[in-house]
């Protein structure tokens, strides 16, 4: 894994590395070779889990699920408005969402990651 400080203005590379992303302590999936620009990550996930996991898994996958969809709705100039995201104020708005660096480093999430079509995540950090 490559390391820069992404508010050094003098460091032009974006960071790179492999993460674990949790919900709490579910592990959601794993995102290999994900690229950060300044605080905003991006990188392909293998999902871990699936639905006869249990009901909090079901519901990530459905709120993975409608990500995928909304975004590539979005993509499309598609009527996407953001009010559709209330249904998942439980996951959006619960603070669990963290990010492990396969250097044992945590990144807690400000903000909920964003899922698109193809296994792609991207997500925020302070």
């Amino acid at each position: 894994m490559t390391l820069m400080n992404p508010m050094n203005t003098k460091a032009r590379e974006p960071w790179e590395g492999d993460f674990k992303l949790y919900y709490g302590d579910i592990l959601v999936g794993n995102v290999s070779r994900a690229v950060c620009d300044y605080t905003t990550w991006d990188g392909p996930i293998v999902l871990t889990i699936k639905a006869s996991d249990g009901k909090l898994q079901e519901r990530l996958l459905e709120f993975i699920k409608f990500c995928e969809e909304w975004t590539e709705r979005a993509h499309r100039d598609e009527p996407a408005d953001p009010d559709e995201f209330k249904q998942f104020n439980d996951l959006l708005k619960s603070g669990l969402w963290r990010a492990e660096s396969d250097e044992g480093d945590v990144h807690h999430l400000p903000d909920t990651p964003v899922f698109f079509a193809g296994s792609e995540v991207s997500w925020r950090e302070d």
